[in-house]
């Protein structure tokens, strides 16, 4: 945690500097300060999380030089140091938001006490910034916010962007596989406050279901903020380590630095366009943006990665003729391949899908035994599975749960994927094809109905309405139904309660 000290004593700041430097936690002091003007500076250039500051000095006091650092540094938190005689400028201090209060001469132990309580404090309210910002970041993705309503200092602007993408390919059922992956993120979600830093934003969300994109999002002037977001992504591949399995292969796909959101959004896009591409080059490991491109050339390589991926699909969800179609595919495909292409590593890649996939070992290079082993082994599972029961509506199972739980804000279509047990991509494409519409666009549109109802029906408040249909920030919450309604939502019950008194 980076501190600066402001006291026109140089004693005093000797021996603050002193007391900081025993302590057992790694405080940082990055600065020192004789006046208020030369904290502004500090506070400009370093961005500190804590700055100590005494009520009075010469030029600029120490009230003043609040007043303006939380403008130049706004998630600063402040402890300030004052006389007895100095209670009213005290409560003045108070009144800005100060978060510690010492008299002076500072005791060692006050002094300890007031720095976990600020670091603890500042923690908290970093992580809730993030997660407005992480809201924002996904509403963009799935189209729901507009762009232009971003102001011009956000870091959706002016930031640096950069993905880890995972991809998870495993033999085991929805119902099993879904938790898994929402532990992973979970685990990921705990670690987020420990490499925020100012100037950073860090995000965690899925595009289809079928992925987890991890995205850091930076200050581009700010080196520090650039180097906590290369150490959360290393953090992340070495929690993907730790949870690959025989029945678990966990890949990644590292986006290039984009400096615009339009261009990081493309790069997304790329690796969606790309899915099943690591079938054929390798799994379980860290993939770069230009090594994917690279590796799905020529075209019938990334063909035939999607075509696996297709066929574990088409067994994952039970689609037995489905399964065969594609397995026809893939014999055509194979059929037509010049042999450079399919390399002796290819073909291990290739095999250790299957093997992770079906439980079948391609021992044979005879393309033509790939796919007659692999028909055998699709009748087997036919046997094995063919309970005569209908199948059931995905779908209407599907809006049936959204209509019991759109109010929970952790819903997903993972989520929902898992409880019917069929592949989050498939649920996803199936949804679209019988909606017209994605999961997320349906979601949103369905609280803020149930939203419009609460406004018209009841005397909630905003922030109480935003919680009951599923919203923890109300900020996100206005920002949506303003994107989606035309107007705040204070002002849509105001105008519809005057329409009504105004019918005859």
């Amino acid at each position: 945690m980076k501190i600066v000290i402001a006291d026109d004593e140089p004693l005093v700041r000797v021996s603050l500097n002193s007391m900081i430097q025993e302590m057992e936690a790694s405080w940082d002091i990055v600065g020192e300060a004789g006046s208020g003007e030369e904290l502004l500076d500090l506070l400009a250039g370093h961005q500190p999380e804590v700055a100590i500051v005494d009520i009075r000095m010469p030029k600029l006091d120490g009230l003043e030089a609040i007043r303006r650092g939380r403008e130049l540094s706004p998630l600063t938190r402040w402890i300030i140091l004052s006389g007895f005689s100095d209670f009213q400028y005290a409560q003045q201090a108070l009144r800005l938001g100060v978060n510690e209060y010492l008299l002076k001469p500072v005791n060692p132990e006050e002094l300890e006490k007031a720095l976990h309580a600020v670091s603890a404090q500042n923690r908290e309210y970093a992580y809730l910034l993030n997660c407005q910002f992480e809201n924002r970041l996904i509403a963009l993705v799935h189209g729901l916010t507009n762009p232009a309503s971003e102001p011009k200092d956000s870091l959706l602007r002016k930031g640096h962007f950069q993905a880890l993408v995972f991809l998870f390919d495993s033999p085991m059922e929805a119902r099993e596989l879904e938790p898994l992956k929402g532990a992973f993120i979970d685990e990921l979600r705990r670690a987020v406050p420990d490499y925020l830093v100012c100037g950073l934003q860090l995000a965690l969300f899925t595009m289809t279901g079928a992925e987890y994109v991890l995205a850091g999002v930076w200050d581009p002037e700010r080196a520090d903020a650039r180097g906590a977001a290369r150490l959360f992504f290393r953090h992340a591949e070495e929690a993907a380590r730790l949870i690959r399995s025989g029945e678990l292969a966990v890949t990644a796909v590292l986006s290039d630095p984009c400096d615009c959101r339009e261009r990081f959004f493309g790069h997304l896009r790329e690796i969606q366009d790309h899915a099943g591409f690591h079938l054929v080059s390798g799994m379980n490991r860290t993939w770069t943006y230009a090594q994917m491109k690279r590796m799905a050339e020529p075209e019938e390589r990334l063909k035939l990665g999607r075509l696996l991926l297709r066929l574990a699909g088409d067994c994952r969800n039970r689609l037995y003729l489905n399964y065969q179609h594609t397995l026809e595919e893939i014999g055509a495909l194979l059929a037509g391949m010049p042999e450079e292409l399919l390399t002796g590593e290819i073909r291990r890649n290739i095999r250790d899908y299957v093997r992770l996939a079906f439980g079948v070992e391609l021992a044979d290079d005879d393309r033509t035994a790939w796919i007659r082993e692999l028909k055998e082994w699709g009748e087997r599972w036919l046997r094995r599975n063919a309970d005569g029961a209908e199948p059931q509506d995905l779908v209407d199972q599907m809006l049936r749960y959204i209509d019991r739980h759109y109010m929970e804000n952790h819903i997903s279509l993972n989520q929902i994927a898992g409880e019917l047990n069929v592949t989050p991509s498939y649920l996803s494409a199936l949804f679209h094809k019988k909606t017209g519409t994605t999961f997320i666009k349906y979601l949103t549109r369905l609280r803020i109905l149930k939203a419009k109802e609460l406004l018209l029906g009841t005397n909630l408040q905003v922030r109480q309405i935003a919680e009951r249909v599923g919203y923890h920030s109300t900020r996100y919450f206005t920002r949506l139904f303003v994107d989606m309604v035309g107007e705040y939502p204070s002002d849509y019950r105001k105008k519809a309660r005057r329409e009504e008194h105004a019918d005859p």
